[in-house]
């Protein structure tokens, strides 16, 4: 679109000049001036005044000044933004647009607590247990009284005896052979002692050794004359009655003899006090008697 020009009115009469070609505005200032008129325009229009045309600038003013056009550019630009603001104010308040709260987050229900409602329940138990009584335990039933082990009796014997004889002459029923031949003893203290060889076989891996049991009177006098200063008269020997043995060297030493001491006795057989040192008797370590049939023979008389 060509740039507006402005055409001044030529003057008349004699002083009148030549006519003058009129200067056109830079094409800078001539865009600038014609944007100033458009906004003003649009201004009136907006605000119902009547609009005109462009704006001649007045007679006697030189259009090609741009200082002229700035004050008439500044009073575009304000009354452009005068009428902005009017309109500003007319339009209706819009509601502030508010960003919508983001969806609210589902949320599982809650697992049912069983793990801790059963341990306050098993506590809870627990605890109701303990404090209820107990019940008191019924006593166990009395057990018999178990039996006194009785002395295993050597094969053919059965510990009874008669009582029948006398000292070296005893009846053959009441003599029993025992583990180590020819030796025997009367049925009584056979049995016994047979309980006590046991002990000592377990003890020492070995049975108890014997070197005399039972004597008859013949077997008495033969031994007086060949140990005339150790052998008991006859007749008055326990050997007679088959109360009596006598062990080997060997085991009345060491340890073997410190067991036989301290278990001996238990079984019925011990060396009496008058063989022992500082006894009433000759020194016979190896002498060892049936004591509870000894003691009977005492009392009635006859040891």
């Amino acid at each position: 679109m060509p740039a507006p020009t402005l055409r001044r009115r030529r003057p008349k009469g004699r002083h009148a000049g030549p006519p003058r070609r009129p200067r056109l505005l830079p094409p800078a200032l001539t865009t600038l001036t014609v944007t100033a008129a458009a906004a003003i325009t649009l201004t009136a229009t907006s605000n119902g005044l009547p609009t005109a045309g462009p704006q001649i600038a007045p007679s006697g003013e030189r259009p090609d000044d741009a200082t002229s056009a700035l004050p008439l550019l500044a009073g575009g630009a304000g009354a452009h933004r005068g009428a902005a603001a009017s309109r500003s104010q007319e339009r209706p308040e819009l509601p502030a647009r508010t960003t919508p709260p983001p969806p609210a987050e589902r949320t599982q229900p809650a697992p049912e607590e069983t793990g801790d409602a059963q341990v306050l329940d098993a506590e809870v138990l627990a605890a109701q247990e303990a404090a209820a009584p107990v019940p008191a335990p019924e006593p166990a039933p009395e057990e018999a009284p178990a039996e006194e082990p009785g002395f295993p009796a050597l094969p053919g014997c059965d510990g009874e005896i008669t009582g029948t004889g006398s000292n070296g002459r005893i009846a053959a029923g009441d003599l029993c052979d025992i583990w180590q031949r020819p030796f025997k003893v009367r049925a009584d203290a056979a049995a016994s002692l047979s309980a006590l060889n046991d002990a000592y076989t377990a003890e020492f891996g070995e049975p108890l050794c014997l070197t005399g049991g039972y004597r008859s009177y013949e077997q008495q006098v033969a031994l007086k004359k060949e140990k005339p200063s150790l052998a008991a008269t006859p007749g008055r020997s326990n050997h007679g009655w088959g109360l009596a043995v006598d062990i080997c060297d060997y085991s009345y030493a060491g340890k073997r003899w410190d067991w036989l001491k301290l278990h001996g006795p238990e079984y019925g057989w011990d060396n009496p006090a008058w063989a022992r040192r500082g006894g009433d008797g000759p020194y016979e370590p190896w002498h060892w008697e049936y004591t509870e049939g000894v003691a009977a023979l005492s009392a009635a008389g006859r040891g």
